[in-house]
């Protein structure tokens, strides 16, 4: 670590082409970041990786987000993580703000400012937060970007968040902060979780703001998306029943509720697959007896 390092800036990156933007946001932000760039699958890293990185680890083929998360993680030490997509602009002033927003809440673990929609004309997500259906949703999601003083929220979101680096190590699971086997797709929210289980709160700073469109993850995974998105949700909500009915509960639909229909919606698919799979036997049948 460097002489007067506060923050570890963690990018993971598959090469995308807005990781220029990214990390020359970061470096704005001050000498007391240490970037950190976690490049991961075949060829040399980005040219923008070279010009901005304090470090570059290159990993042989793509991970997924929590691995090279805990990879970068690993690598320094400092007073405050900061973990940023490679699709995510700060703008000036974010850390100036969520860092002095994290420093008057002792007991805050994670803070995030607003992000914002590419145009910047609505919010992108204001931080982790539950539906009645149970499902983790960004908070603020096109509305106008909100304003006035640091609130507290269920969780933050990792696509441009800050953490106190003594407090994600407490939560850690065995494998590294973030749970490598949910990939991508609810790791935040296991993380947020995890760190409201040890008495640590995070919080949304308004006037700090940062680009984040968003989706960037689901031209990359392809089929696997939805089978993320369903399966880590369950897992989430297997781990987390008791903490999450004492934060967002009693306003939710009942979890028998959610998970009667979650079943019906998976015995239809399966039962419409083995139709297919029939039909289809049936009309090679057909094709070879008229052959």
């Amino acid at each position: 670590m460097g002489v007067g390092t506060d923050v570890l800036a963690v990018v993971p990156t598959l090469g995308a082409s807005t990781l220029e933007a990214a990390l020359a946001s970061l470096r704005r932000e001050g000498a007391t970041v240490e970037i950190v760039v976690v490049h991961q699958g075949p060829g040399a890293p980005p040219p923008a990786a070279v010009t901005f990185a304090d470090q570059i680890i290159e990993l042989p083929r793509a991970v997924g987000f929590a691995r090279a998360v805990n990879a970068g993680l690993a690598a320094r030490e400092a007073r405050l993580a900061l973990l940023l997509n490679d699709d995510a602009e700060l703008l000036p002033g974010w850390l100036e703000a969520v860092r002095a927003a994290l420093d008057a809440e002792p007991r805050a673990a994670a803070a995030q400012g607003v992000d914002l929609a590419a145009d910047a004309s609505v919010a992108s997500g204001c931080g982790i937060g539950w539906n009645r259906w149970w499902q983790a949703v960004q908070l603020g999601l096109g509305a106008p970007p909100p304003h006035g003083a640091a609130r507290e929220v269920f969780g933050v979101s990792a696509a441009a968040a800050l953490f106190r680096l003594d407090a994600l190590r407490a939560a850690a699971r065995p494998d590294g902060v973030l749970d490598a086997m949910l990939d991508t797709y609810y790791e935040d929210v296991d993380l947020a979780a995890r760190l409201r289980a040890r008495g640590g709160t995070a919080l949304l700073v308004p006037s700090a703001r940062a680009l984040h469109g968003g989706g960037g993850s689901a031209a990359a995974l392809g089929g696997r998306r939805q089978r993320l998105l369903l399966g880590n949700r369950w897992l989430v909500l297997a781990l987390w029943t008791s903490l999450l009915w004492m934060t967002a509960g009693p306003q939710s639909t009942p979890l028998w509720i959610i998970s009667a229909a979650t079943t019906l919606q998976i015995v239809a698919i399966l039962l419409l697959f083995a139709l297919a799979v029939r039909v289809g036997r049936e009309a090679a049948s057909a094709t070879a007896g008229a052959a």
